[in-house]
């Protein structure tokens, strides 16, 4: 069974003139900050791992993931965008 992780923030860069998510964070059941490298996040789910979501008001969206022209990426089930993006900045 995968353990489940709230994101609470997203670090985002440019490439290519695009932005993108680079890492995701949050905070474990203890308390303990946590981030991990997209490419983490997603080695994670494929095996099985791991399971994230996000809560924005009050709605909880599970994070999936989609394919892309780049390759595998992380977003959120919305029709109109990726919530990921609305996360504020996760510290350095």
């Amino acid at each position: 069974m995968p353990i489940k992780y709230q994101i609470l923030c997203s670090r985002k860069a440019i490439d290519k003139g695009v932005t993108v998510i680079t890492h995701i964070g949050g905070r474990n059941p203890l308390g303990e900050v946590w981030s991990l490298k997209v490419e983490e996040v997603i080695e994670g789910i494929q095996s099985g791992k791991w399971e994230f979501f996000m809560n924005l008001g009050r709605n909880s969206y599970p994070v999936i993931l989609s394919e892309a022209v780049s390759g595998k990426i992380l977003t959120t089930i919305e029709i109109d965008k990726n919530l990921l993006f609305e996360l504020p900045d996760c510290p350095d």
